[in-house]
């Protein structure tokens, strides 16, 4: 376990539990992120049983959990991670308790068996879907923008049990969605081909069928890591509210919006941010909050169903003159910043 320096001072940090690995790369990965993060790696040994079999025990992740906290800032938000078999262990605890989950990373581990078994899909076997469907509903899930699901996988075939290729393929097809083909350049000289997207729901199929291979994937961490709160290239969408009051009022107000208002914003877990500004004329002070999500679909958490009418703090009417019952949403089309101001 490793409290990043980042974590060393917050006053919150987020969790992530991270199945199969060098403990060294997780770390490495978790503290070159600049996040304020707790990083636990658990490692139980070769095959999904080693890991699926230990957290079948409904207490057995609660108790990892608490041992964890007990040493840490308070915890924010908890992601999962697993690289190849450690998939085994993330599907019992999003079976368990999804919601406790805000982000899945899986790299180059998302397998099941076929049906008969050993008999692939070219021989007319088919896959045992059973014990898919735990990550078919979270991806359900990251689709709405509810949570954040990045699966990263090659194209190695095992031939007794399914391909990550095969069941990614599951996924995307389940969902509704297609691939699209693509060349780019990947950490470590890695080669993408593929990719699926929709929501915070994130698949991305890369070249090479051997071990070394899928190696790599795991040394990809540092790369891929981030995407779950940060995903590749999504659209985000910047919520932007506006409020002005009596300026005599106006450090009252800064320290009870962001109290209740930015804070709320920043509990809510698929939030990717929020700032607030303020601006002095005269009498009266303007106020704007922008807040960034990573869909329209995700902004109902904090807002209701219609994202487009305010949302009023309970005491806002107390301070804000002849307020604004709508708000304006944008996409956010650039984002450039000098190095290390952001």
């Amino acid at each position: 376990m490793l409290i990043t320096p980042a974590a060393e001072n917050a006053q919150q940090a987020d969790l992530v539990i991270h199945f199969l690995g060098a403990s060294w790369l997780p770390m490495e990965a978790a503290e070159d992120s600049g996040k304020p993060l707790v990083i636990a790696v658990v490692n139980l040994g070769a095959g999904s049983g080693r890991y699926s079999q230990p957290f079948q025990d409904t207490t057995v992740f609660p108790k990892l959990v608490e041992r964890i906290k007990a040493q840490s800032p308070p915890i924010r938000a908890m992601y999962l991670s697993g690289f190849s078999a450690g998939y085994g262990a993330i599907r019992e605890i999003i079976t368990q308790t999804p919601d406790a989950i805000d982000g899945v990373l899986l790299i180059d581990g998302l397998h099941t068996g076929y049906v008969p078994e050993r008999k692939v899909i070219a021989e007319g076997g088919k896959l045992d879907e059973t014990k898919l469907v735990p990550f078919l509903r979270y991806a359900e899930r990251a689709v709405r923008g509810e949570r954040r699901f990045v699966i990263t996988h090659s194209e190695i075939f095992p031939g007794t049990f399914a391909s990550t290729t095969e069941t990614t393929d599951y996924l995307i097809s389940q969902l509704g969605l297609e691939r699209t083909p693509l060349v780019e350049w990947g950490p470590r000289g890695m080669q993408q081909l593929s990719e699926a997207r929709k929501g915070s729901f994130l698949v991305m199929g890369f070249a090479g069928n051997s071990g070394p291979d899928h190696i790599d994937q795991l040394h990809g961490l540092p790369t891929f890591l981030p995407m779950l709160w940060q995903p590749k290239a999504a659209t985000i969408i910047a919520r932007v509210w506006r409020g002005r009051v009596p300026t005599s009022r106006a450090d009252e107000y800064t320290k009870y919006l962001y109290d209740n208002g930015v804070m709320k914003i920043r509990g809510i877990s698929s939030n990717l941010g929020a700032q607030m500004f303020k601006r002095a004329d005269g009498d009266v002070t303007e106020f704007m909050v922008i807040s960034y999500w990573p869909s329209r679909e995700s902004i109902k958490a904090f807002a209701g169903e219609d994202i487009e009418k305010a949302h009023f703090l309970p005491r806002d009417r107390e301070f804000l003159i002849n307020p604004d019952d709508f708000v304006r949403h944008y996409e956010v089309s650039a984002e450039e910043w000098a190095a290390g101001k952001k």
